[in-house]
């Protein structure tokens, strides 16, 4: 009877053990599923997110959603720049650190170009067909940076091709160089001595030429060669974002804040945007200005400054007011200058620099060239 008793009471145990194991085997359940709920739910609300994000920014485009397909396919062609003086990171360069190859034919890649891009025996720019002009009844050297090198657009779309065509007469040498300042753009008009040009031009783009000849106020940044490098291995990554606008845009507000590499370019902008650094910054501009004028009083050649606006200036209201004011206050009155700003603003403005990078399209550079002929021609 006891043993009979014991063996019911071990049953009924086992029972309750039995339904204790089960509620919680369920409870597990059911939280196991809860998780999975809610894990499909946030998988299914960033897809949502994400493809009205990815909408969003289709309908309302800026040039940040190809930031990451101008990496993916922007190439320098490396073989076109001549090293000829070195430099202390961080430090101002004495000399021009490199020059264009002359006679040489590279490839200029991105995401909405690809050109050929031919120097001659100078190292200048020049048409895949061109020869010298012996019977040009006059000559203009133009003097810059990449916006006038143009490496972003063909011969024939370019500023200088277009004035080729339309002016035959004339002999143009674009003495554009990528990444040089108004300091390294004199220095190669020096060691040109055998360029004897009837007038010289100075294409100046306030975007970066005042950042880049101050170095008496603004900072100094050094170089960071192992970030520069980690873009290398970016391309992987990239490869695959690149696909979608919406993401290529959070990377771009991203990596504009907070990648040193583009600590400079937002330094610049900062400088611009400040009138105590900008006027701080433009006294070593006008230095530059100055040896500019006493270069053209030396070689008896008329001088002429043409002012290249940042795409910035069309989108942020008032920068353009505020620094060509203060340009021309520091530019030599005996400098022809002309502010190329209201005719792009009412030629297109933005619309008329590539979407992926900072440099006109081929209609910009039509709005341009068309503008210099009828200017040239008119004096």
């Amino acid at each position: 009877m006891f043993v009979a008793k014991e063996y019911a009471l071990g049953q009924i145990e086992d029972v309750k053990d039995f339904k204790d194991v089960t509620f919680v085997n369920n409870n597990q359940t059911v939280k196991s599923r809860d998780w999975m709920y809610r894990c499909v739910v946030l998988l299914l609300g960033s897809l949502v997110a994400c493809f009205i994000g990815e909408v969003g920014v289709r309908l309302f485009p800026t040039w940040h959603d190809a930031f990451v397909q101008d990496i993916v396919y922007s190439r320098l062609p490396t073989d076109l720049y001549q090293p000829v003086g070195g430099l202390n990171p961080g430090e101002q360069p004495r000399k021009i650190r490199f020059v264009h190859h002359p006679n040489r034919q590279v490839r200029f890649t991105g995401l909405e170009y690809d050109n050929w891009v031919y120097t001659d025996d100078l190292g200048f720019r020049t048409s895949p067909t061109s020869i010298a002009k012996a019977t040009a009844d006059s000559s203009v050297l133009l003097l810059g940076d990449s916006f006038l090198f143009a490496g972003q657009v063909s011969w024939s779309d370019s500023v200088v091709g277009r004035l080729t065509e339309t002016l035959p007469t004339v002999q143009w040498w674009n003495a554009g160089v990528d990444g040089y300042n108004t300091a390294d753009s004199l220095t190669l008009w020096e060691e040109h001595e055998g360029v004897k040009p009837d007038e010289v031009w100075l294409f100046f783009f306030w975007g970066n030429d005042i950042w880049e000849n101050d170095w008496a106020s603004r900072p100094t940044s050094i170089p960071n060669e192992e970030l520069e490098l980690s873009r290398e291995t970016d391309q992987y990554r990239f490869g695959w974002m690149q696909y979608s606008r919406f993401l290529s845009r959070l990377y771009a507000f991203w990596a504009i804040s907070t990648d040193e590499r583009f600590a400079e370019k937002n330094s610049q902008m900062a400088q611009l945007r400040d009138a105590d650094q900008l006027e701080a910054a433009l006294d070593s501009t006008q230095v530059q200005l100055e040896r500019f004028t006493i270069q053209c009083v030396e070689a008896s050649t008329a001088c002429r400054v043409w002012l290249i606006p940042p795409m910035e200036a069309f989108q942020e209201p008032g920068l353009s007011e505020q620094v060509v004011p203060a340009l021309l206050n520091h530019m030599p009155v005996s400098l022809d200058v002309t502010d190329l700003y209201p005719i792009l603003k009412e030629q297109g403005g933005a619309s008329l620099y590539f979407q992926s990078d900072p440099h006109w399209n081929s209609m910009g550079h039509a709005v341009v060239a068309d503008f210099i002929q009828q200017t040239y021609e008119q004096e």
